[in-house]
């Protein structure tokens, strides 16, 4: 006797509409055949957003995940890789302005400038850093869980949620499992070693802000060593001086081609983890600013409670 016959669930293959330039991708939506006689036939799988949209407290967090930790009181986020933007990054930026601050004789409004900017870029790091990217509480495991990424329609919103079965919970669209920091995250846009943390929707706005700010300070100095440069006599200042040109002049290409590429991102209104898997459901027109100030006026709140 068949499977069908028998009242068991079947998988039907349904393929989404291709959009023009996106490869073809097909879904399969697992519904159950109902038996001879039974009205119609329903979806296996249901989606669940109550489960995406509940709040944990950090203890909680911390215990089931078993990777990231919080400190202060949960209000500050100690991710798996905290250690590189304290040790790498922030010397990175200090140790060349600390060269430029003693070597260099500018005036004394160029220096409060400067180290307004090299301020503004520290405070941008921690807050990329040190801020929950916008974590989703994990569920309960269930004996009946979906298998890992089954793509299912949500009537609510009519869009393709994603079950996770690491967090047990289905991830609304635009979200992501983090491997690093073995989480799902809003909005996720990449993992970032030089920040020691990932990048999504709640400290997307300061990590573009560092971006910005690296690149407008790396020119800053660079400028300000080029034109003293020809005052330079002593020998050890003469080799600081290019150490510095040759660190910023790198420093600024590298900042300005990563700049560039979030501005077009930002632009199109797709991360940089959907425009890299070329999913382009999400893409708008509304500009680069538009997509920044409702970014940032959106606000959204962590979810990861103290």
């Amino acid at each position: 006797m068949s499977a069908e016959a028998l009242g068991a669930p079947t998988l039907h293959p349904t393929v989404e509409p291709i959009k023009p330039g996106k490869k073809p991708t097909s879904v399969l939506r697992p519904i159950a055949s109902s038996p001879p006689g039974s009205p119609g036939n329903k979806q296996k799988w249901s989606v669940d957003p109550t489960l995406s949209e509940r709040t944990q407290n950090y203890r909680d967090f911390e215990r089931e995940n078993g990777r990231v930790k919080f400190c202060c009181n949960g209000r500050l986020l100690c991710s798996p890789g905290v250690s590189f933007p304290i040790l790498i990054t922030t010397p990175l930026v200090v140790v060349p302005s600390a060269l430029h601050f003693y070597f260099d004789s500018q005036p004394w409004y160029v220096t409060v400038v400067t180290a307004f900017f090299m301020c503004g870029v520290l405070a941008c790091l921690y807050m990329t850093s040190f801020r929950e990217p916008g974590f989703i509480p994990r569920g309960t495991p269930s004996e009946n869980e979906p298998p890992n990424n089954t793509a299912c329609m949500n009537p609510a919103d009519g869009k393709l949620w994603k079950y996770c079965r690491t967090c047990h919970v289905w991830r609304p669209p635009r979200s992501k499992h983090c491997r690093t920091t073995d989480a799902c995250v809003y909005m996720f846009d990449h993992y970032c070693p030089w920040m020691g943390n990932a990048i999504g929707e709640r400290n997307y706005i300061p990590f573009y802000c560092f971006v910005s700010l690296v690149m407008i300070y790396a020119v800053m100095i660079f400028v300000q060593v080029i034109m003293t440069m020809g005052k330079m006599t002593k020998s050890e200042q003469t080799y600081v001086w290019i150490g510095l040109v040759a660190f910023c002049c790198l420093v600024s290409v590298l900042t300005l081609v990563l700049c560039c590429s979030l501005t077009c991102n930002l632009g199109r209104g797709v991360t940089t983890n959907e425009a890299r898997l070329g999913r382009d459901e999400n893409a708008n027109e509304n500009g680069c600013f538009t997509n920044m100030a409702e970014m940032f006026l959106k606000n959204k709140k962590s979810q990861i409670t103290y």
